[in-house]
């Protein structure tokens, strides 16, 4: 089968992998994984944040037992304040937050090469409707 005529599944994975082997090898150097920045950047845009919040957005990444374990990790390297509810980073969490979001702005830049602002939002709507198409029915 021609790369052109994969179905879009195909493409989703590829582009999710991509995606993690590119953060986890920028963030690295830093100490992160793609999951601990994701985790890191959402308590940073949303703060305060609770843990429930949290875990529920960041649930299409990882297990509730990842997301706990990636959460105590981030606490014991004293990037969030230690048994606060909600959560917020501490000094040292927020420093590394801005070293790591300059780091994901370039390589977003790079992943976003050559696709305009209408293809981008296309696309997100597209899988929306894809998600609500497959997601039960409550």
């Amino acid at each position: 089968m021609q790369a052109k005529n994969l179905p879009i599944g195909y493409w989703i994975k590829q582009a999710d992998t991509l995606l993690t082997q590119g953060i986890d090898a920028l963030q690295s150097s830093l100490g992160l994984t793609r999951l601990k920045w994701q985790m890191l950047h959402t308590i940073r845009e949303k703060e305060p944040i609770h843990t429930n919040e949290l875990t529920a957005l960041l649930k299409p990444f990882a297990e509730k037992s990842v997301l706990e374990t990636t959460l105590e990790a981030l606490k014991q390297d004293s990037l969030i304040l230690e048994k606060e509810e909600p959560l917020s980073l501490t000094a040292k969490g927020i420093t590394l937050h801005a070293v790591c979001f300059e780091q994901q702005k370039t390589f977003r830049q790079k992943a976003m090469a050559g696709i305009t602002e209408q293809q981008y939002e296309q696309t997100v709507a597209t899988l929306q409707k894809i998600a609500e198409n497959l997601s039960p029915q409550i």
